[in-house]
């Protein structure tokens, strides 16, 4: 009776979330979301700074550029520890196995779409086509394909956070306004109490 009872507690816990930050990295690599906001943060960086360099005389272009490209470049770690707690919560160690397996392979690198910018249809083989095919119709392609759109969206919305934060921490570095800047830093993301990814 009391084995009945020990195992229905067992079973009635809920499992841990996944947390073999190598494997979950490996992931994130297959996704190219680490490739993908790493070219991009330097070119918004750039675009910024030149279109507010006027605003914070007599600081040089120069100055503002440099200040602005150390503050935004600063929001790819915020965007990743997004990436890293979204995926963690969603898969389970077997499921982040099949998915790197699946996206190191030349049909799932031609399935993933830009994480930043309008969507790009690559032509996969007939091969190709067929292994995707089989692959979504699984449980896990389904699930992938559904927490794929809601990672999307929860690292466009995260990066609009981080990078309108960092843009104020560098307005707030140019005008010398320490204790606004000192409050920013603390603005980040966290999912610790709930999957933004159900």
């Amino acid at each position: 009776m009391i084995a009945r009872i020990i195992l229905g507690l067992i079973l009635l816990t809920p499992l841990p979330a996944y947390s073999d930050d190598g494997r979950i990295k490996d992931l994130i690599a297959a996704l190219r979301i680490e490739k993908e906001f790493s070219a991009f943060i330097p070119r918004w960086a750039d675009e910024v700074a030149e279109k507010v360099q006027n605003n914070f005389a007599p600081k040089t272009s120069q100055e503002v550029h440099d200040i602005f490209r150390q503050e935004i470049t600063r929001t790819l770690p915020e965007i990743l520890n997004v990436s890293e707690q979204i995926l963690t919560k969603a898969y389970s160690a077997d499921e982040v196995e099949q998915l790197v397996a699946f996206y190191q392979t030349s049909p799932g690198q031609k399935t993933l779409q830009p994480w930043i910018g309008p969507a790009v249809r690559l032509e996969l083989t007939p091969d190709e086509t067929q292994i995707v095919s089989t692959f979504r119709e699984t449980p896990l392609g389904q699930k992938d394909e559904r927490i794929t759109q809601c990672l999307k969206a929860q690292l466009a919305a995260a990066s609009m956070g981080a990078m309108l934060t960092a843009h104020l921490r560098s307005e707030a570095l140019l005008k010398n306004d320490i204790s606004k800047s000192d409050l920013l830093l603390s603005a980040t993301a966290n999912f610790k109490d709930e999957n933004p990814c159900p």
